[in-house]
């Protein structure tokens, strides 16, 4: 037992759908924080994004290696490739992984491309691992921090919702600790527990006044969930949920 309530599935993708990316009076941001290994990209492409259907998505690709988990997913294009109103590409859907890999464009062709998202508006951008784009060139990264804060920023003015996935709070952009409406905490080492804790705001432990549940679950996650938190009513909002498994998803865009 964790101490916090759990939720299946379709009750936690309507408290986003209703409660994060539509209403007006929430930056629609979102922060998903856990150990390499503990699901982020199955919780965004399994879980997240088939919430929205209808959503135009971009992927940004930061690091080395084939990611299994984007295995037919969306349309590969170079930054130079998408165009300002772009719709459908060729698998039929507008969903494109664009390759945003330190070492392979240069910072200025990130930022140009970041720049170029955030006037656009009206999508979902997905960063599977946020340090890369945001870290300094002498960090291995691309220096976009920037640009990173201005989208999870200024994103609920224009339709933009950035969903930004990183694996330690050192490699956390200000934008995903101070900008995220809705936080996810998968299973991570003692030493991020308490730090993606204060990201999402969570209680400190205090047995008299039986607060710090959710502090307590984040070492006690099974395999393959998530503490989602969120403060879009006022209080905190706090569920241990398991996104569907692959494949569970018919990914076609509709006719």
């Amino acid at each position: 037992m964790t101490g916090v309530p759990a939720a299946g599935w379709p009750e936690t993708a309507q408290r986003i759908q209703s409660r994060i990316v539509r209403p007006p009076k929430v930056n629609s941001q979102m922060a998903v924080l856990g150990q390499t290994g503990a699901g982020k990209d199955h919780l965004v492409r399994w879980g997240i994004l088939p919430a929205f259907p209808l959503a135009r998505v971009v992927l940004l690709v930061t690091k080395h290696g084939k990611e299994a988990t984007w295995d037919g997913w969306g349309n590969p294009v170079s930054p130079g490739q998408l165009r300002p109103g772009f719709g459908r590409g060729k698998d039929g859907t507008p969903r494109y992984r664009v390759n945003l890999i330190p070492g392979q464009v240069s910072e200025e062709e990130a930022r140009d491309f970041l720049k170029a998202l955030a006037a656009e508006g009206e999508m979902i951008v997905v960063i599977g691992d946020t340090a890369r784009l945001t870290d300094p060139k002498r960090m291995g990264g691309l220096n976009c921090e920037g640009e990173v804060n201005h989208m999870m920023g200024e994103g609920r003015e224009i339709g933009l919702t950035v969903i930004a996935c990183a694996n330690a709070t050192a490699w956390t952009a200000a934008g995903v600790k101070g900008q995220a409406a809705a936080i996810w905490i998968g299973k991570s080492g003692p030493d991020e527990q308490g730090p993606f804790a204060d990201i999402a705001g969570l209680p400190k432990r205090n047995v008299q006044q039986g607060r710090g549940a959710e502090r307590d679950a984040l070492a006690r996650l099974p395999a393959h969930s998530w503490l989602y938190t969120d403060h879009a009513d006022g209080p905190l909002f706090a569920r241990i949920t398991t996104p569907p498994g692959a494949g569970s998803s018919d990914e076609s865009w509709p006719e």
